[in-house]
């Protein structure tokens, strides 16, 4: 994989160096090294309980690295720590690295034709992120991040676009997993985009084979779509999904709309459904392959489309731009059984980010379930985050 993506990547570069190489071009790779130091301290405080919040974590992470960039090459490491203390009726847990590990280490070539022209090819450990990251994203509620061990090469045709990614997670202790890899995926996007002040607009053909013998999830297939028009947002999504127990789906359609002559305050509503059949050693489900659920699903994670009984989400969301620095947000969602109807219950979620700096910000968020077959859940979060 790595020989293929190097060739064809020299392929794409080659008329480029081949010019550079005239007394009248630049070189490629620029005059310049330039270096910039990567700072990143995160502590977050949760709370969450049913009906009074009776379990508490603390978690911190402190990230440190550098990036050098000289032209058509670029290259960065960083090392983090990440701590978490849990405490509950069960007593205290304790959780984390608690020493230095690789968070990030890779380097990249990229190489320009023309204005609608390029390649790009990156080797290393890298975060990765498809679209809205439900299915493939970084996982940004954890403190510890989502890096994966990756080779990724992009070409861009303007107006389309292609990747091809190969990437793997380690997992440090094989007593847990017979398989070293905690995860291992081999993804191909395909896109078409049309950018501009007054439709703005792109659509991805996604596929997501797990590249490992022992997984369950075998393959995830599908599009996924944005248009925006004047005042409206529109966004939309479906997904199959084989694995060993059947088929499942996940779709999603979300409509939104800008208010104010600013565009400061946006609304937004979204249905999801994500269902599966049953097979031989039970119910199918619908399962994020290296996603994170909270951005879909509200605050607290109670519900996920794994489930057996899979997942409906109508939700209504609104957000304000209450100023240059502080952003509010809050979600009502409406949680449910698309096999009998039952109803998981109603989800309220307020939020508040604060750049206090360019530098600095701080997130809170609460939320509240209840009213239906889950019970009552309460939780909340407070994280401060310095990062340059």
């Amino acid at each position: 994989m790595l020989q293929r993506g190097m060739t064809m990547l020299a392929v794409a570069l080659a008329p480029t160096l081949a010019l550079a190489e005239s007394p009248d071009r630049a070189d490629p790779f620029g005059p310049d090294l330039r270096w910039q130091p990567i700072v990143e301290v995160r502590g977050r405080l949760e709370t969450t309980g049913s009906p009074i919040p009776d379990s508490r974590t603390v978690g911190q992470v402190a990230r440190v690295g550098i990036e050098a960039d000289r032209g058509i090459l670029s290259a960065r490491v960083s090392l983090q720590e990440v701590r978490a203390w849990t405490g509950d009726e069960a007593g205290l847990t304790v959780a984390g690295s608690f020493a230095p590990e690789l968070a990030e280490g890779w380097a990249r070539l990229d190489g320009q034709l023309s204005g609608s022209l390029g390649g790009r090819l990156t080797i290393g450990r890298q975060p990765i992120a498809i679209d809205d990251g439900r299915i493939v994203g970084q996982r940004a509620w954890d403190l510890d991040g989502q890096f994966l061990d990756a080779i990724r090469f992009e070409l861009m045709a303007a107006p389309l676009s292609f990747d091809v990614i190969n990437a793997r997670r380690f997992d440090a202790d094989p007593t847990t997993n017979a398989d070293p890899f905690g995860a291992g995926v081999t993804i191909v996007r395909a896109g078409v985009a049309r950018p501009g002040p007054n439709v703005d607009g792109k659509l991805d053909l996604l596929s997501v084979v797990d590249a490992r013998k022992t997984a369950a999830l075998t393959s995830t297939t599908g599009l996924y779509g944005t248009l925006s028009t004047g005042r409206t947002l529109g966004t939309g999504e479906a997904y199959v999904q084989k694995n060993t127990d059947g088929d499942a789906s996940l779709v999603s359609l979300e409509l939104g709309y800008v208010l104010g002559r600013r565009r400061a305050w946006v609304t937004r509503i979204r249905y999801t459904t994500a269902t599966g059949a049953p097979g031989e050693s039970g119910a199918a489900a619908f399962q994020p392959v290296l996603g994170d659920t909270h951005d879909q699903y509200g605050l607290l994670d109670l519900v996920e489309p794994g489930d057996d009984l899979g997942l409906n989400d109508v939700a209504v969301t609104g957000e304000l731009q209450a100023g240059a620095r502080v952003t509010l947000r809050g979600e009502v969602h409406r949680l449910g059984s698309p096999v009998d109807g039952s109803a998981f219950g109603y989800e309220t979620d307020l939020g508040m980010a604060w750049h206090i700096t360019p530098y600095a910000e701080t997130d809170l968020g609460i939320g509240q379930l209840s009213g239906g077959s889950l019970g009552a859940h309460v939780g909340a979060h407070a994280q401060i985050a310095v990062a340059f």
